[in-house]
């Protein structure tokens, strides 16, 4: 499974991006019909060139706005997986 990391990240590793920008992450939830986003490494690191207000934009420009979850933002949060339908 290819995990990506949003945040508009910039660095490319074997010719791949390394993450999507918050445009692309929300064009992905949509096209994935997610329930919910659990955004992770948006705005922690120094080579992303967006944070949480255009995540937040991005969504609610999709008109995912209320799939954003980004949880209690001071500590860790426990995020339980849906059952696989595998």
């Amino acid at each position: 499974m290819q995990q990506h990391r949003f945040g508009g990240v910039r660095v490319t590793a074997a010719g791949e991006p390394l993450g999507l920008d918050s445009a692309l992450a929300a064009e992905a939830a949509k096209i994935l019909e997610a329930r919910r986003a659990v955004p992770v490494h948006y705005d922690s690191c120094a080579h992303s060139t967006e944070g949480r207000d255009q995540l937040i934009a991005a969504f609610a420009t999709a008109g995912l706005g209320e799939r954003l979850d980004q949880g209690n933002t001071d500590s860790p949060t426990l995020v339980e997986a849906a059952p696989s339908t595998r």
